[in-house]
């Protein structure tokens, strides 16, 4: 299993100085075994594409980048309440997202729970055999618009299913 950073920190950060958003103290525990769910087998499919529209107009997909999907429990959630102020759907831009955000009682096997794939040449990504639940799904798009200036960020959005069904979601800011 391939072990991840939070999308909160880019590797490029460090040529930007690690900037803090602050430090958070999560207050609901880890549970592997809840957190484990992502990785049984189902009979659901969570696909789709990420995008970030630029001001120029130009679409920017996620090819070639990871795209995780989280089960959703407390512990998850209170995360993604921290990085996004939101559960549901959530654009962090990238000023941000090069900004740690510290958990302070982080829990590590937490990042052993993550299912990751990467989009494809178009955007697309897909995952098969999913278990019935409610799930995060989450990716970074970022781009370079001069030699040192990025743009982009990271994108989440939270997703049920059940009973087999095929869930399609777009990732992309409002």
């Amino acid at each position: 299993m391939k072990k991840i950073l939070d999308y909160s920190v880019i590797a490029i950060s460090t040529l930007t100085g690690c900037a803090t958003t602050g430090n958070v103290v999560l207050v609901n525990q880890f549970n592997l075994e809840e957190a484990s769910i992502v990785f049984k087998e189902g009979n659901n499919t969570v696909k789709g594409s990420a995008l970030l529209r630029q001001v120029g107009g130009g679409v920017v997909t996620c090819a070639g980048n990871e795209v995780s999907l989280i089960a959703s429990t407390s512990y998850s959630n209170e995360r993604m309440l921290a990085l996004y102020r939101n559960t549901e759907k959530g654009y962090r831009p990238i000023k941000i997202s090069f900004a740690k955000t510290f958990f302070a009682n982080e829990n590590l096997e937490y990042q052993k729970t993550i299912r990751n794939t990467t989009c494809d040449a178009q955007g697309f990504f897909k995952y098969e055999k999913v278990p019935d639940g409610d799930y995060f799904v989450v990716t970074a798009i970022t781009w370079k618009s001069s030699a040192y200036t990025f743009e982009g960020g990271t994108l989440m959005q939270k997703v049920r299913v059940k009973s087999g069904e095929i869930k399609e979601i777009v990732l992309a800011s409002s």
